[in-house]
Formats: C-alpha cells, structure tokens, sequence
C-alpha cells in the first residue's frame, strides 16, 4: 500500500510521505491499494484514478474484470460513497429488467448471498 496526496500528488511506498511545502498535507494523505493486492476475493488490477473522497479501480472478483470505488478515511468521504451507491440502486431498481443507461456504472452486490435491493454497498 502506498501513499498519495491529492494536493502536490507526491506517492510514496512505504508510508512514510512528507513534503517540505508548508501548505501541503501530505503527512495526511490517504492509502492506495497496488497492484495483487487483495481485498477479501477482489484482487486488485491497478488503481485508475485517485478521487477527493475515494480510489476507483480496476479489479477482478471471480474471474470477472469490475470496478471498485473505495473511500478514504473519514465519515464524510464513507457517507459520500454509500449516497452514490444508493442513487445507482434507485437507478437499477426502477429499470428493472430493462437497461441502465449506458453511460452509468451497473452496480454490483457486495456481498455473495445478497441483491443490491437489500445491501447496494458494503
């Protein structure tokens, strides 16, 4: 696991990230996940992008590729992530079995013995 700032974009690998701007802060950033790293049977492809309250990335879970968004420490930016998870559920629950439109993500169960009607994030 790595770290990154979101302000100066500095990564460092073992965790121990400091920059000399006294503006910047880094000591404060949050952790990303690499590449084969796992999160129980999700593994981890790459990170694609590093978001203000989360990481979206590139994954695959059961031999599938997915994406999976994961938030940064901190209520606000878990609050932020579970409203998103809840307006793609409306989403999908009121196409029913027609199509999401295309251009929105399809969302997945997190868990293996449930539906995004009951659980649409974990």
């Amino acid at each position: 696991m790595k770290q990154v700032c979101l302000l100066c974009e500095r990564t460092e690998a073992v965790a121990n990230l400091w920059c000399q701007e006294e503006y910047c802060p880094a000591e404060m950033s949050p952790y990303v996940l690499d590449y084969a790293e796992w999160l129980g049977d999700i593994e981890i492809v790459r990170a694609v992008v590093v978001l203000r309250t989360a990481v979206l990335y590139e994954a695959t879970h059961l031999k599938q590729t997915v994406y999976l968004k994961v938030a940064h420490a901190g209520d606000e930016n878990k609050e932020r992530l579970k409203r998103e998870a809840r307006f793609l559920q409306t989403l999908q629950v009121q196409a029913g079995k027609k199509e999401v439109p295309q251009n929105l993500p399809k969302l997945l169960p997190p868990y293996a013995q449930t539906d995004i009607e009951h659980d649409p994030y974990g």
